[in-house]
């Protein structure tokens, strides 16, 4: 399909900047691609932030912080993927990732990909003293349930990506894992009720939930 050096330079960086998923949703809608429009789907999300860095990075060349900052992606990144995830977008040095209902076990997916991430952070904080890094310490939050998917935004302006109460509540937990000391792998009892027989996880507390019951909330082991 893409025939010339520059069609292909365009396919790469349209899958570089906004995912393979928005490349082959853009491929397969043509027009129609342009336009506002959403499916709900249940989706497992996860969403990973910085909680806090050991050490100062004001003073630190704006090179190394981004040199920092993309091996650090790269981590995430890199255990999304293998894990059948899709990264939806980054914020600074947080991210948002969904695994669909259509995969098998995506709760346990999302589960092993934060464990990935918590290990490949620790080796990086390993290394960081040697390559002038800082070292950090990551939240993250999964919460299972409907969200939808697609291209929102204005007529001149759009993003795909995904909305929802469900989205909302991954992110919070994300800021919940990240005030505690030290920062959590916190998921909601809608991802620990799917998970299968090798992940542990640990209640921890109960938080009010939007229909007015609590619930559970579960620190994630290894």
């Amino acid at each position: 399909m893409f025939k010339t050096r520059r069609e292909e330079l365009l396919r790469r960086a349209l899958s570089a900047y906004a995912g393979e998923h928005v490349l082959s949703y853009v491929l397969s809608h043509g027009e129609e691609a342009l336009k506002p429009a959403q499916v709900s789907r249940d989706l497992t999300i996860l969403f990973v932030d910085v909680a806090r860095f050991k050490m100062p990075v004001a003073g630190l060349d704006p090179g190394r912080i981004l040199e920092w900052q993309t091996a650090y992606l790269d981590v995430v990144a890199t255990s999304v993927l293998a894990t059948t995830g899709t990264l939806d977008s980054y914020s600074g040095d947080a991210s948002c990732s969904w695994w669909d209902s259509e995969i098998p076990h995506h709760a346990d997916r999302a589960c092993r990909a934060a464990l990935d991430i918590r290990s490949g952070v620790a080796n990086l904080n390993a290394a960081a003293p040697a390559r002038g890094f800082p070292t950090i310490e990551v939240s993250v939050g999964i919460h299972r349930g409907p969200a939808a998917i697609g291209p929102y935004g204005s007529k001149d302006r759009l993003r795909f990506g995904i909305l929802g109460d469900a989205v909302n509540l991954a992110s919070q937990l994300c800021g919940i894992a990240g005030n505690l000391d030290p920062a959590q792998i916190v998921i909601s009892d809608a991802v620990y009720s799917r998970l299968q027989p090798g992940i542990s996880a640990t209640k921890f507390d109960e938080v009010p939930a939007r229909d007015g019951t609590q619930m559970a909330l579960f620190s994630l082991g290894a």
